[in-house]
Order: C-alpha cells, then sequence, then structure tokens
C-alpha cells in the first residue's frame, strides 16, 4: 500500500476484528522509514496520532505541489527485512518485538518505541478495544511478563554458577557409597566376641 485511504480502511477493519497488523512506510526522500506494529486497543492504531493529524480525513491534504516522493530500493529493501524480521519475532516468540522502529539511512541511527492508544481515537472501534484490552491481559502485557520471567531465570542460573563457570557439581563414587551401606550391614568380630548370643539374633532378626 502506498497511500493513506488503503492504510486507513485496512486500520478500520482490523480494529472492528481485533487484528494485529504490521505497518510500514518511506519518507519523501526516501532515506528514512519505519515499522509500526498496530496492536488494536494495546498500541496506537493509524487513526490515533499523525498522519492523521496531517490528513484529516482527505488524503488530498498531504499532497504537496510539486513534490514526487522518491524511490530508493535500498531504503525500501532494509524496511522490508526489519518488517518481515518483526513479523517472525513476533509469530515465533523469540527476542525483542519493535513496537514501532524508525530508521534515519543519512545518520545510520535507530529509534524503537511504542506509542500508546488515544483514549480519543477518532476510530470508535479502537477506543472499544482500548476498553475490552484494559480489563484483561493482553499480548503488550504477555510479552513483558515473558520477558521479565526470563530475566528472571537468567538470574537465578548466574547466582547458581557465579562461582563455578561450566557448572561442574561434584558426586559420591558409586562403588564407594556401595562400600559404606555394606560396611553398615557387616558386624565385626569384635562386636561379635563382646556380645551374646541373643544380641546377635536379634541383630540378625533387624537385618
Amino acid at each position: 500500500m502506498d497511500n493513506y485511504t488503503a492504510r486507513m480502511s485496512i486500520n478500520a477493519a482490523c480494529n472492528s476484528l481485533d487484528q494485529i497488523w504490521i505497518e510500514s512506510g518511506v519518507s519523501e526522500d526516501a532515506v528514512s522509514s519505519h515499522i509500526q506494529v498496530m496492536i488494536p486497543g494495546e498500541t496506537a492504531c493509524f487513526c490515533c496520532a499523525t498522519p492523521l493529524a496531517i490528513v484529516e480525513d482527505n488524503e488530498a491534504d498531504i499532497k504537496r505541489e510539486g513534490v514526487c516522493a522518491a524511490s530508493l530500493p535500498t531504503t525500501m529493501g532494509i524496511t522490508a527485512g526489519f518488517m518481515a524480521q518483526n513479523t517472525l519475532k513476533f509469530l515465533l516468540e523469540f527476542g525483542e518485538l519493535a513496537y514501532c522502529l524508525s530508521y534515519n539511512a543519512r545518520l545510520d541511527f535507530f529509534n524503537n518505541y511504542r506509542i500508546m492508544p488515544n483514549p480519543e481515537c477518532k476510530d470508535r472501534e479502537c477506543v472499544e478495544r482500548q476498553k475490552e484490552k484494559a480489563k484483561i491481559e493482553g499480548v503488550v502485557k504477555k510479552l513483558e511478563n515473558k520477558k521479565l520471567r526470563e530475566k528472571e531465570e537468567k538470574n537465578k542460573k548466574k547466582e547458581i554458577h557465579e562461582q563455578n563457570q561450566w557448572g561442574i557439581e561434584l558426586v559420591q563414587d558409586r562403588d564407594e557409597e556401595k562400600n559404606q551401606e555394606q560396611g553398615k550391614n557387616e558386624i565385626s568380630e569384635e562386636e561379635r566376641k563382646n556380645e551374646s548370643l541373643d544380641d546377635l539374633m536379634n541383630k540378625l532378626k533387624g537385618l
């Protein structure tokens, strides 16, 4: 999609169906871009923030006279790669999800942040999703909790093996354990001499 009307239509449909989708775009000079994950009710939808503030429901308003958006294959290829990688991270549940990742090719600068949904969004379905997600553990909360659990597990392992880099444990030899067990059950000659027949019989019964 290369126009706001199509994005707004998909945004409205996804808000209505509570469907997650990922949007991306490249700047007019083609040297910066962004990708954004839209989670209805949990992150800003396409209607929550810009470009709606610029568009105001009329795509013609943002078309500046004499301006033709540039097309740079490298920027578009990089952006498509970010988008595909982010999709895989979300579907396969690995790494850290980029909610809104912006890229400036001139400076090789990246910025990753999450835009919160607008409580006064003009899309009624977005507002409804926000009310619903406020009562449950949504996608964002689940991802945050998973990240905390992984961090706790990592800290536990670090505490256990802080002084033992390879996790080496000393265990008792099996033959030694067996000999010790047999020694407990054996009666020495000295003990036999000092014990009466009745004592010996009682010990034998107890074996």
